[in-house]
């Protein structure tokens, strides 16, 4: 593996991000990877995937299976922001779990965080390399259309969820363009697809499962916690991923 450059890319989903979650823990428990070459992360994954680099890894426990099921986050009688991404951000990220923001200049992964310009519709990846907000990043890549009602101001441009510029596979022909040749490709979908082959010799380790007990807009907290160990499980459980990194 000294040659592999590995990517991890997880894909949105809403709350079925806890499903991801749970896979990105068990990369870091279970297999001892917490520092990619590569990590791309979109919608409902971006948080989780950030705090996985700063290694809080009970920090992402207590935010999937605690901190969400509440109607502060989502309530259907606020129809006009069911999901309301500014108490995730500015609440759950920066008061009661608060993400170490400080810490990602300091990590080797080089992350990408897509969001969709909403004039244009094409994706932006926002890197470790640019000087936008972390916060204002994740904002952006979680403002679903509809559920959250407004874009994110980010030098001078607005921008929503990233799922609506770029589809999973769009992110995993990402990481090849940015040298991956082992991708660990977690699918949060409800019908999950696998992504062809970028190109011959790239492997593409495949991460779903279709029987996930959390939907879009779940905010039971025992339904997060199962899709989060569920995630959990199917990473521990992965057989290349155990020939790969345990012998």
């Amino acid at each position: 593996m000294s040659n592999d450059k590995i990517a991890i890319v997880c894909s949105g989903g809403g709350m079925r991000c806890a499903y991801s979650a749970g896979a990105l823990i068990a990369l870091a428990e279970e297999f001892d990877l917490t520092k990619p070459d590569i990590l791309i992360a979109t919608s409902g994954s971006a948080g989780s995937s950030l705090y996985y680099l700063t290694g809080q890894y009970d920090d992402i426990k207590t935010i999937w299976t605690e901190l969400l099921s509440t109607r502060k986050f989502i309530s259907f009688f606020r129809f006009w922001r069911i999901m309301d991404i500014d108490y995730l951000i500015d609440e759950v990220f920066k008061k009661q779990c608060p993400l170490q923001v400080e810490l990602l200049p300091q990590v080797n992964t080089n992350f990408y965080i897509p969001i969709t310009d909403t004039v244009t519709k094409k994706a932006r990846y926002i890197s470790k390399e640019d000087k936008v907000d972390i916060f204002e990043a994740l904002r952006a890549t979680k403002a679903i259309p509809l559920l959250f009602g407004k874009s994110v101001s980010i030098d001078n441009n607005n921008y929503i969820d990233g799922v609506v510029g770029v589809s999973f596979e769009d992110t995993v022909k990402k990481a090849k363009e940015l040298g991956a040749t082992t991708i660990i490709a977690i699918d949060n979908s409800k019908h999950p697809k696998t992504p062809a082959m970028v190109e011959s010799g790239t492997e593409i380790i495949y991460i779903s499962n279709s029987v996930m007990p959390a939907n879009r807009l779940t905010r039971s907290s025992e339904k997060l916690r199962e899709t989060l160990l569920l995630g959990y499980r199917d990473i521990a459980n992965n057989n290349r991923l155990q020939e790969i990194f345990k012998n």
